[in-house]
């Protein structure tokens, strides 16, 4: 029965959509979908960036929770999947989402009626939310429909490791994830303001622990399980690189809130601070002095930066073989691999950043780096060029 409900909701929107795509062009009206959807990652950058340069242009985003806080006035807030959000959806003339395509199916052919889906008139642009190193895409790819016009990339490999996952060839535009510009050019100031956002003390330095979601996770209730001891890093990390520090664990925002109630007693704030006050990943990269995590496209987004990061993945074997499998061999990671906690401390200790400053250039170039500190700019600027040639 509840296979049934669900499979009926799904023929309802795509009704809907489909009826919706035969009302006029909304133009100069853009719609951006993030992440979890929320107010979060380039998407969030490209639309603030949109509004600097042309405040005309209507700024719309789908959520979930339509009350969620720190969102500018201008933007015009619509709950994801109502029927708002679908008539905007199929009558906005520029949609942006961070993944692959405002409908991506796969296993389906193109229709006539899908085809109705992705008008001619309008411009769906898309940024995967961040670099995959796991597999993204299990299905079968044969038959993939998808209304991305534009891929947005921040390296060649990037763009291969997305479009080839879903057998995708979308035009592209290689000039770095908006999400990442912060992250290139941030200043002492910004960086305390963010630190008392998320409640973090301003005379600490940061370890950030951000280890990607396990598929077990997704249950109703589940032990968070960190596979390290936080006073042991502390301290590790105050001998190797000086200062006091603390520790602060993100979980992924896929999973955060089914981590059961005896876990989140480590979060003590002391020592160990909790990682999700802030929906925003980059927000913790940019106040961060070490990162630590394991299959998270975070490893990719820190190297663009001279941090100390390490690749701690005690499950490592379980990961690749059986729970999700990977894109990217993490021996091909500037950073050391740990595959238990006392390497991961002796990985600490043996820490040099002239040699991990060789390895981090070599990588960038190897997977054909494309970052330009620019691209919320020049993803903003191709919108609104496609918006007033429209007009």
């Amino acid at each position: 029965m509840k296979n049934i409900l669900i499979i009926a909701k799904h023929y309802y929107q795509f009704l809907n959509m489909i009826l919706f795509t035969f009302l006029p062009l909304l133009k100069k009206t853009v719609v951006f979908e993030g992440f979890n959807r929320t107010y979060i990652d380039s998407p969030k950058y490209v639309s603030e960036m949109i509004h600097m340069m042309d405040s005309t242009i209507t700024i719309v985003w789908a959520l979930n929770d339509i009350h969620e806080k720190d969102i500018p006035e201008y933007v015009k807030k619509v709950r994801y999947r109502s029927l708002k959000h679908l008539r905007l959806m199929s009558s906005c003339q520029v949609y942006v989402d961070n993944y692959v395509g405002k409908i991506t199916l796969s296993g389906i052919r193109m229709s006539k009626i899908l085809k109705r889906l992705d008008r001619d008139d309008q411009l769906n642009v898309s940024i995967w939310h961040g670099t995959p190193c796991k597999v993204i895409n299990k299905q079968n790819i044969d038959g993939v429909f998808c209304t991305s016009d534009l891929f947005v990339s921040g390296s060649e490999y990037n763009t291969h490791a997305v479009l080839d996952s879903f057998g995708l060839r979308t035009a592209t535009l290689e000039v770095g994830l908006p999400r990442n510009d912060k992250l290139l050019s941030v200043s002492r100031s910004e960086q305390e303001n963010i630190k008392m956002k998320m409640h973090i003390p301003n005379d600490k330095r940061i370890a950030l622990y951000a280890p990607t979601f396990r598929e077990y996770q997704k249950s109703k209730s589940s032990k968070l399980e960190l596979f390290l001891e936080p006073n042991t890093l502390i301290q590790t990390l105050k001998e190797s690189f000086g200062g006091e520090w603390i520790l602060v664990i993100r979980i992924h925002p896929s999973v955060v809130k089914n981590v059961d109630e005896e876990s989140m007693k480590v979060f003590n704030n002391e020592t160990v601070y909790y990682g999700n006050v802030c929906n925003d990943m980059t927000d913790y990269l940019i106040t961060c002095d070490v990162l630590i995590s394991d299959y998270s496209g975070s490893l990719f987004d820190i190297a663009l930066t001279d941090k100390p990061s390490f690749i701690f993945a005690p499950d490592y074997a379980e990961y690749k073989n059986v729970e999700r499998g990977l894109l990217f061999d993490l021996r091909q990671f500037p950073q050391s691999t740990a595959l238990n906690e006392h390497d991961l401390i002796q990985n600490i200790r043996n820490y040099r950043q002239t040699e991990y400053n060789e390895k981090r250039l070599a990588f960038l170039d190897r997977i054909k780096n494309k970052e330009t500190g620019r691209a919320s700019k020049l993803v903003a600027q191709r919108i609104i060029d496609y918006i007033n040639n429209c007009i």
